[in-house]
């Protein structure tokens, strides 16, 4: 099978590329439908060899990056999709383009500064993707008082073993580790973390409690109460960008959370030094 035109059919769901037999596809038709997402999720490549794809007059809302695995793609019709708002930076791959009509789209781009034609806008798209290239190494600054945590809440963050006996000892000066994260995902990907710890700093931070197995709700409020009138907005002094509280001598639900905070500031940023204070 090379093509398929299943155009005024109601048909409201597009399978993925995975669940077609076909890895000869050349053309795939689907206009005048009431498809709402594009799936690409999986396998995108399955359709590497896809020089036509029509979804126009449909209800597509988001094209999803994967789009570009489709580096044959020639034509790609998404026109009278009103609830399409932009292009993901990928669609820069496709360079092979010359068919991308944007009758009845809404888009958030200046294409009058841009232009119209189809060349215009993936070469616009090319551009903001090399901009866009991720830094997959960054810092991490845990501050704080001595005794207060840092290093047994980096140890369960990097899940490290812990030592058995005797108490923990002091950081002096500056302990500085790395910390791999491997990212499971649709595309796997691997970020280090250099985690420092060192003295505060004027960056953004995030405010983590180390002790909730020792204290209550009203504890904690009032903690909060005083961080917003002794910290928040205060001239000379870092933003919060959030508040955690954890047990930090063993894992559990907050401290996953934790974690994952972390690595989203991480993704969501291509240049970022994350710092945290803890209390």
């Amino acid at each position: 099978l090379r093509s398929i035109d299943l155009s005024n059919n109601q048909i409201a769901h597009l399978p993925g590329p995975l669940e077609w037999t076909s890895l000869n596809l050349r053309e795939i038709i689907l206009n005048h439908n009431h498809i709402s997402v594009l799936n690409l999720s999986k396998d995108a490549c399955r359709w590497s060899r896809l020089e036509k794809l029509h979804l126009s007059y449909n209800k597509i809302k988001e094209i999803p990056p994967e789009i570009g695995f489709l580096e044959n793609i020639t034509s790609f019709d998404i026109s009278y999709n009103p609830d399409l708002r932009t292009f993901p930076d990928e669609m820069g791959k496709l360079t092979k383009i010359w068919d991308l009509p944007l009758d009845g789209l809404c888009l958030d781009i200046d294409l009058k500064h841009i232009g119209c034609k189809a060349k215009d806008l993936i070469r616009f798209l090319q551009q903001r993707l090399k901009k866009a290239v991720p830094y997959n190494r960054m810092k991490v600054l845990i501050v704080g008082n001595t005794g207060s945590g840092k290093t047994t809440l980096v140890q369960q963050l990097m899940k490290c073993r812990r030592l058995e006996h005797g108490a923990e000892k002091a950081t002096v000066g500056i302990d500085v580790k790395d910390w791999p994260i491997l990212i499971r995902g649709k595309i796997k990907k691997e970020i280090t973390l250099n985690v420092w710890d060192f003295a505060a700093s004027s960056s953004p931070v995030i405010l983590v409690g180390t002790h909730l197995d020792v204290s209550d709700e009203k504890c904690q409020k009032a903690c909060i109460s005083k961080i917003k009138q002794e910290l928040c907005n205060q001239r000379g002094l870092p933003s919060i960008r959030e508040y955690h509280f954890v047990n930090a001598s063993e894992e559990s639900d907050l401290l996953a959370k934790l974690r994952k905070t972390i690595i989203r500031e991480c993704l969501n940023f291509k240049v970022f030094e994350l710092y945290f204070l803890i209390l």
